[in-house]
């Protein structure tokens, strides 16, 4: 049976190993950490420097990903292609107070390559208590608006996040920047 890990990446077999003298494992731990042995093995021969401990953070280059480090909840839950369906190159959130900035978070954690804010509101007290996150009250003394509290909230995650996440004083009631918003961005109604 072949299995897609990603659009790149198919395997075909998997493996089996009993101990040397015929009995099981004690337990699942050992038979893990007997796997991980006869696995890392093979592998330091090519690459010395890999690390088969769990939760290790990968760095990522730019070339690699939008995030500063290595997407390993995708392919810990199985997720990777429909994450793949989310590298579409722009997403505009209009509006980051209690529904927006909830929406940002959630988008942030995806592979989507430019996220754009539009909201010319400060961060003040009780923005905090509706938003993810926990903003401390240094944040708050800082005055920032929203969009400069939530991208440098999240450029500790995404990589170019800064300049990315834009703040632009728009009044949609009152300007006719709608339809270039429509034109440049897939807008979707929530």
């Amino acid at each position: 049976m072949t299995q897609a890990i990603n659009p790149n990446l198919t395997f075909h077999h998997r493996f089996s190993s009993k101990p040397a003298d015929g009995s099981a494992y004690k337990d699942f731990y050992e038979k893990m950490t007997a796997y991980v042995a006869i696995l890392v093995s093979h592998v330091h021969a090519v690459d010395p420097t890999v690390n088969a401990q769990p939760h290790a953070i990968v760095r990522a280059t730019a070339e690699e990903s939008v995030f500063e480090y290595l997407d390993t909840a995708s392919s810990k839950y199985e997720i990777t292609m429909a994450s793949k369906k989310l590298e579409v190159p722009k997403v505009a959130i209009v509006g980051v107070g209690g529904t927006g900035s909830y929406v940002l978070d959630f988008v942030a954690k995806t592979p989507v390559k430019e996220i754009h804010l539009f909201d010319e509101d400060q961060f003040y007290a009780h923005n905090a208590f509706r938003a993810p996150s926990a903003a401390s009250a240094d944040d708050l003394d800082k005055k920032s608006t929203k969009v400069a509290y939530f991208t440098n909230l999240y450029s500790k995650m995404r990589r170019q996040a800064g300049a990315l996440m834009e703040w632009l004083i728009c009044r949609l009631a009152r300007q006719n920047v709608f339809s270039e918003f429509s034109s440049a961005f897939h807008l979707r109604t929530l």
